[in-house]
């Protein structure tokens, strides 16, 4: 699966995003502007911050689907 990253400006929270779609893995809306109140794409996630827990439940859910 080829994932990207998305944030709220004041999150320290990140949820995982399916390259070229415009939602996170459960459903939230992705913006293509930066407001604070919006989720936007970055192509990294920086120390100090965390996956969302439903993202991250979702990603490993996927993954033993597969294996």
């Amino acid at each position: 699966m080829d994932v990207v990253y998305a944030t709220g400006s004041v999150s320290g929270i990140y949820h995982l995003v399916v390259r070229n779609d415009q939602e996170t893995l459960y459903g939230l809306r992705v913006s293509r502007l930066r407001s604070e109140q919006s989720l936007h794409l970055v192509d990294a996630i920086s120390g100090g911050h965390i996956i969302c827990k439903h993202c991250e439940r979702i990603r490993k859910n996927q993954e033993s689907d597969q294996g």
